[in-house]
């Protein structure tokens, strides 16, 4: 058969202008070529993409949020979770440092100078496990592109990520208390409140000013020593 009818437009055309499909009735597909792509890209712009909201993560097998993995919206990200992550590149590290021999040294590519390996930071993505430069010389580097404020955000976010916050949520807190604590004004040092938390538990009490913030630890942060110290305030000036 060198011809048939096309189940979309009807027209009947040569068997080479339908796509191969081996279980056709000829070997060929239903519809034309040009009626394929049609179908095609009709399907591709009406279909339904549902975001997957939850995905297990292959090294510790605990079901995680998409977000865990990456961005859902530029693909399927990293192939383990975010913690996990983390630890594999660490080991990593650790691997291609435990590789170096002792008293290695290697060439700075920044100052051109030959240094100790314990000179340098570790890059697990590096192929010998450390960084392209000595640490002075990345200190110096970071100092001449990184962007003041941009660092400063990173420190700060860094500093408030040991106690489970975010600038957000930090940002947040102060203008839910309107202030310090205790006090409910701003640091007299003119700093931004300090986070105030339960050294047994970790867990976050509020901001407070410098000032609140040593004074309760003058008490050990005991609120019988303090209930005491407001009592005795509390008593008429002998005379």
């Amino acid at each position: 058969m060198d011809s048939k009818p096309c189940a979309a437009c009807g027209k009947v055309k040569p068997v080479s202008e339908f796509p191969p499909k081996p279980s056709g009735r000829y070997g060929v597909g239903a519809r034309c070529r040009p009626c394929e792509s049609v179908k095609q890209r009709d399907w591709r712009a009406h279909r339904v993409v549902k975001p997957r909201t939850e995905r297990a993560c292959p090294r510790c097998g605990e079901m995680k949020e998409a977000t865990e993995f990456g961005d859902p919206s530029k693909g399927p990200g990293r192939p383990y979770c975010r913690g996990c992550w983390r630890d594999y590149n660490r080991e990593r590290a650790h691997e291609k440092a435990g590789s170096v021999k002792p008293g290695a040294t290697k060439r700075c590519s920044r100052c051109e100078t030959t240094k100790p390996v314990s000179d340098f930071f570790r890059n697990a993505s590096a192929r010998d496990g450390l960084g392209g430069y000595c640490k002075p010389c990345w200190t110096a580097y970071l100092k001449d592109h990184e962007d003041p404020a941009g660092r400063a955000r990173r420190m700060r976010a860094y500093g408030l990520k040991r106690f489970g916050l975010t600038i957000a949520d930090y940002d947040a807190m102060l203008e839910g208390q309107g202030g310090c604590a205790i006090c409910l004004q701003g640091c007299a040092t003119g700093k931004r409140l300090a986070v105030d938390h339960d050294e047994a538990t970790g867990r976050v009490r509020g901001l407070l000013c410098v000032r609140c913030n040593q004074g309760i630890g003058r008490f050990e942060h005991d609120p019988a020593l303090l209930e005491s110290a407001a009592a005795y305030l509390r008593v008429p000036v002998l005379a």
